[in-house]
This record gives C-alpha cells, sequence and structure tokens, in this order.
C-alpha cells in the first residue's frame, strides 16, 4: 500500500488558502513557521513555488514582504547551484504544464507567460496548449479580477 500525502494537482488549493490567509489581515497565520506546520500545506507551496516566501509574494504581490517578514537572506558566493547554467540561491520556475518537468533557468531561457491571467508561465506552446483545458476556468476567473 502506498500512501501519499500531498499531490502536485493540490497546488491551486494550496495557493487559495494562503491567498485567505493573506486576505484575512492576521499575520500570525502568514508567518512561514506557521505555514510549515501542515505538511499536505507545505509541500505544494514548496513544490511549484520552492519556499513559503516565494508562494507568499506570487499570491499576494501587492503586499511588502520585506515589511512583513523582513528582507529576504541572500545566499553566500560559494555556494554552487544544484542545476547548471542557474544563479544559487534562487528559485527556479516550474512549467505550468503539471506533465512538464523543465525548469526556468534565469541565464539560459525565459518562459512566455499566459495572456489571460499573466500567472501561470509555460516552456513551450506544446505545453500551454496541453494545460489549456486544466487552465481554462483558473484564468477566466483571475482575468476577471484583473
Amino acid at each position: 500500500m502506498k500512501i501519499e500525502t500531498w499531490k502536485n494537482y493540490c497546488c491551486g488549493e494550496a495557493e487559495c488558502a494562503l491567498a485567505l490567509l493573506v486576505a484575512s489581515g492576521m499575520s500570525p497565520y502568514c508567518a512561514p513557521l506557521f505555514i510549515a506546520q501542515d505538511p499536505n500545506f507545505y509541500w505544494p507551496l514548496i513544490a511549484n513555488h520552492g519556499s513559503i516566501r516565494a508562494a507568499l509574494e506570487f499570491v499576494a504581490p501587492h503586499m511588502d514582504w520585506n515589511q512583513k517578514l523582513g528582507p529576504a537572506k541572500e545566499k553566500l558566493s560559494e555556494q554552487e547551484p544544484l542545476v547548471k547554467n542557474t544563479r544559487p540561491g534562487k528559485c527556479l520556475r516550474k512549467c505550468g504544464n503539471p506533465l512538464c518537468t523543465n525548469l526556468e533557468k534565469y541565464s539560459a531561457n525565459r518562459y512566455s507567460t499566459c495572456r489571460g491571467c499573466k500567472r501561470r508561465s509555460y516552456c513551450c506552446k506544446d505545453c500551454q496548449r496541453a494545460d489549456w483545458p486544466f487552465h481554462k476556468q483558473e484564468c477566466k476567473l483571475v482575468a476577471q479580477i484583473l
């Protein structure tokens, strides 16, 4: 028997819950240490954003996270990147297609962003087309808000 504590497709739910926590105005619940207590909440955010801070900045770009959490810590210059041709200490963005494993390498390539919601990025048009049936509803709702 295999037990899964989180699934890749639950990132949207984790992002919505995180956005609700931020919108509630109760700052103790937006602290990364509070968020990290629940593995079903923590791991989808880490898998798609690389860190809780990056997830917070994604769901609430209008907030001043340096003021709320303090400045982000810079990595040591001697640190070696885990993925070649990338900068050490930087978060790599994954392609928006859940079935694609490509990572956006800052020095090598830039992903194209969805024109409707401007939130999801893809490595190529094929990935964008493949993800459209799943992304369509979210995209239309976000585009109405923007």
